[in-house]
């Protein structure tokens, strides 16, 4: 008897193989979610590329200012941040940890230079009037004392090759790094470091192409997160920290502290008047200034989702935002804001569920955004709507639907 029932579970195996060969699985949505990577062409706006926060990465990219993404291509490693050469939109490049890619054909294809020992990159900069030269922020990994060191990559000849500093002994990690663009020589570079059991937000700044670094950080307080420089004054440079925006007019002699806006991760200076800048803050919200960063307001209807995870300004008007919900745009100077999602599929899904009243209808918890609801489950076009933000913490790990009604649920809320 046992081995007949191992013959015929063989057969039906056999028969089986062809059929899981052929089954596909196919997105179905929501669209939007976390992308590690964001940047727009500056010579061809309507180019925006995005990646998403996963390994490897998907890497996204969009000819019509977000109105339809396509999923291009993908990296083997993790992504950091992405920036686009400032002439030629085709040629891109993703900070990923231990490599730097980069594609010359618009993100379909990449190549990857790894990094000198035990260094990360984790943002990626083009100088500004020679974009051969590239900045990124790092860390390095200290084998002898098993712990990180902020630090700084550089390579001159379009990425082929780098070289590394390490900024600080101390234990610290690289954010963002920027050149001044009057002044090759002159770099700045952001993060934070351990000291005395505490731990700094840090800005460095170095005059001789990143051989040496000083520090710089005067008055600021909080990690520092990015770092925007006037792309015409010598020596304006804002620092975007989680206790505000910083502004200094002498290179990070010093430095004085914006009001009304808290926990920045992002910021960007408007290329067509330098005295708008939007920033990006922990909450998923975006702030407006327009005086030159000295005092800052917000006024967001639209936006969903934490953290600022890119920020790309095209004019004082057009303005785009990622947050871990993806992507969203405002064409009236962020007054109001909507999402440009279609054919990013980066959400990270907690939870699905489907009434068991109504197959049609189903529910899934998208990590740090919200809950979505469908009532097409099952047809060609699958359309979501986001479901208001009931709850606190970081997301929905799991749903109960009524067996007899689909709309009432209940939600188990929690998440790191």
């Amino acid at each position: 008897m046992r081995r007949r029932v191992l013959r015929t579970c063989s057969i039906w195996l056999l028969l089986l193989i062809p059929w899981m060969a052929q089954a596909q699985w196919q997105w179905i949505g929501p669209s939007g979610g976390m992308l590690a990577g964001f940047a727009q062409s500056p010579s061809s706006p309507n180019i925006l590329y995005a990646a998403s926060q996963v390994y490897p990465a998907g890497v996204y990219k969009t000819t019509n200012r977000g109105d339809l993404w396509t999923r291009v291509g993908s990296i083997s490693t993790y992504p950091y941040a992405i920036a686009v050469h400032p002439t030629t939109p085709s040629t891109v490049y993703i900070a990923a940890g231990y490599q730097v890619c980069k594609s010359t054909d618009g993100g379909v294809n990449w190549t990857s230079v790894n990094l000198e020992t035990s260094h990360y990159a984790r943002s990626i900069s083009l100088q500004p009037g020679n974009p051969s030269i590239l900045h990124c922020s790092a860390y390095y990994y200290n084998t002898t004392t098993q712990v990180p060191n902020l630090a700084y990559l550089k390579s001159t000849n379009a990425g082929l090759t780098w070289s590394a500093k390490i900024v600080s002994s101390d234990y610290g990690f690289g954010y963002a790094a920027v050149g001044d663009p009057t002044n090759a020589n002159i770099v700045y570079v952001c993060g934070y470091c351990e000291s005395g059991g505490m731990y700094l937000g840090k800005v460095y700044k170095s005059t001789n192409g990143g051989t040496d670094f000083i520090d710089q950080t005067g008055t600021i307080t909080g990690y520092v997160y990015d770092l925007a420089h006037d792309p015409a004054v010598a020596g304006k440079i804002y620092a975007a920290s989680s206790a505000g925006v910083y502004r200094s007019t002498d290179g990070g002699s010093t430095w004085t502290q914006s009001t009304g806006v808290y926990s920045v991760e992002h910021i960007a200076i408007c290329p067509g008047n330098t005295s708008m800048l939007y920033s990006g803050t922990s909450s998923g919200q975006v702030y407006k200034s327009t005086d030159g960063g000295s005092n800052w307001s917000v006024a967001p209807t639209g936006l969903t989702g934490l953290s600022s995870m890119g920020l790309a300004v095209e004019t004082a008007s057009t303005v785009f935002h990622a947050t871990v919900a993806g992507v969203f745009r405002t064409t009236n100077g962020g007054t109001l804001w909507t999402p440009v999602n279609t054919g990013i599929s980066a959400a990270h899904i907690t939870c699905v569920r489907h009434a068991p009243s109504n197959p049609s209808v189903v529910y899934a918890g998208v990590s740090g955004d919200a809950v979505y609801k469908t009532t097409t489950a099952g047809q060609a076009t699958v359309t979501w709507s986001r479901i208001p933000d009931f709850y606190s913490c970081t997301e929905v790990s799991d749903i109960i639907i009524s067996p007899t009604s689909p709309d009432i649920l209940y939600a188990l809320e929690g998440g790191t």
